[in-house]
């Protein structure tokens, strides 16, 4: 190399900290060994897992490591003349790095010197105040790095539980909107049930059966204990078949929600012989749905508690 490069190259290395001070016969060495390297912005310097077999000194401009090869990569670091902390990277004395770990690539023009690592015995006898120097810039790289990797972990670890969290709060939170549809649904066949009922000119006899039945409905729903599958079924049937008996075609909707309130085909019985065939469909429906709305307000209290203990 000319002497009036070197000793361009020796200028500009006073420029940054680490070799500032060193005596100049050192910097012309060091000077002499570098290869110079001029890049347009996005042009690659190193490619992933290529060897490591060079240290590099930015004396001006900007690159990028990219972990990947996608120049969209969100996880990368940036490399910055005038930086102490990023403008010597790559390959450094005493590292067991054996290949670069991500792809440079200049993000602006970029003027940079490469000094090749297999030089490094002989840059430790001729230069060791720079290798302490550089040695120090490595393990300054390491507690970064470390520190990385475990804000990453942290921030992984709470991603991880911000989605068990959505998980555990979407099965409530849609538990209890299905539950306030069904809700909707189920008040509006109450309110036709009722005007059903009015329009059945019911005696007082009647009115009070109509209202002991219900009662007694709804406080066996609340405080029985659950019937198997099976028998819910089986049951569910039987007062299905009988309501057909009666000419209650949709009877079908409404028998698992009265079975589950305790009545069967007896109780269906005694009803009818206090109300009165006419009025048993609607008398049936509001039940059912009294039932019904009962459940559901349970199923939305259920739901909304659950959320509230996640969060």
């Amino acid at each position: 190399m000319p002497e009036t490069a070197i000793a361009s190259l020796v200028e500009a290395l006073r420029g940054i900290g680490v070799f500032a001070d060193l005596p100049e016969d050192q910097l012309q060495w060091f000077a002499a060994q570098v290869q110079e390297r001029w890049l347009a912005a996005g042009e690659i310097l190193f490619l992933k897992k290529t060897p490591a077999d060079w240290m590099t000194i930015m004396l001006a401009g900007e690159m990028q490591a990219y972990l990947d090869d996608d120049p969209y990569d969100t996880d990368v670091y940036l490399i910055r003349a005038d930086d102490p902390t990023t403008e010597i990277t790559g390959m450094l004395p005493f590292s067991r790095m054996t290949e670069f770990g991500a792809t440079i690539r200049a993000v602006t023009a970029v003027h940079a010197l490469l000094f090749p690592a297999r030089l490094f015995p002989e840059l430790s006898q001729r230069l060791p105040v720079l290798v302490q120097r550089l040695v120090g810039i490595m393990s300054d790289r390491v507690r970064e790095i470390t520190k990385n990797d475990q804000q990453r972990d942290k921030l992984m670890a709470l991603g991880k539980l911000s989605a068990g969290l959505a998980h555990e709060l979407n099965n409530p939170a849609a538990a209890a909107r299905r539950a306030a549809d069904e809700l909707l649904a189920t008040l509006k066949e109450l309110r036709v049930a009722d005007l059903q009922l009015c329009g059945h000119d019911l005696s007082d006899e009647q009115s009070a059966a109509i209202a002991d039945f219900e009662n007694q409905a709804i406080a066996h729903a609340t405080d029985a204990t659950p019937l198997g599958a099976l028998e819910q079924s089986d049951r569910a049937d039987e007062v299905t078949d009988w309501m057909e008996a009666q000419g209650i075609e949709d009877g079908w909707k409404h028998a698992p929600t009265l079975v589950e309130a305790g009545i069967d085909p007896d109780s269906l019985e005694q009803l009818l012989t206090q109300v009165g065939a006419d009025a048993l469909s609607a008398v049936l429906t509001r039940i059912a749905a009294q039932l019904m709305t009962a459940r559901l307000a349970s199923d939305i209290r259920s739901s909304t508690s659950r959320i509230s203990e996640l969060v």
